[in-house]
């Protein structure tokens, strides 16, 4: 274990100051997604949806993105 704030002998080392974090806290973190399912066929499904995301760092990003997907059940068993 080692104690950056003191010395050899263990005493305190008055101009000790700690490491900063590389990298200031969010303040601001928002994630948001919104769809819609639409049934083809009996086990057949389409979603349409649209996601937001934004943070602040230290540089701000943001994102929109619209996806689709297509997706169906197999039913292999018959219970």
């Amino acid at each position: 274990f080692d104690n950056p704030w003191e010395n050899e002998n263990g005493e305190l080392i008055e101009d000790y100051e700690p490491p900063s974090h590389p990298t200031p806290p969010n303040s601001k973190w928002i994630e948001f997604e919104i769809g819609s399912e639409i049934r083809v066929r009996r086990l057949t499904y389409i979603t349409i949806s649209g996601q937001y995301y934004e943070s602040t760092l230290q540089n701000s990003s943001s994102d929109f993105t619209i996806g689709l997907r297509f997706w169906s059940y197999f039913k292999l068993l018959n219970l």
